[in-house]
C-alpha cells in the first residue's frame, strides 16, 4: 500500500452526536499527548448561520411571549 494514504486508514474511537458542544472533532495531538486538537465550523459557515438563525428567532419569539404575560 502506498504510504501517503497510511494517515486516512485510521480507526475512530467514537461517534459523538453532543449538542453541547462548538466543535465538530477532536483528536489527542500526537507531538503531546495531553493536549488536544479541535475542529470548528467557520464564523461564515452555512450551518453555523442557520443554528444563529433558529436561536435568535427562538429569543424573539420569547420577548413577544413575555410581553404578553
Amino acid at each position: 500500500m502506498d504510504s501517503r494514504f497510511s494517515l486516512f486508514h485510521c480507526r475512530w474511537k467514537e461517534v459523538r452526536h453532543d449538542n453541547t458542544v462548538t466543535w465538530l472533532a477532536y483528536w489527542n495531538d500526537p507531538i503531546n499527548p495531553k493536549e488536544f486538537k479541535y475542529v470548528f465550523l467557520a464564523a461564515s459557515s452555512t450551518l453555523k448561520g442557520q443554528s444563529d438563525k433558529e436561536k435568535y428567532e427562538k429569543a424573539r419569539m420569547l420577548k413577544v411571549i413575555s410581553s404578553f404575560l
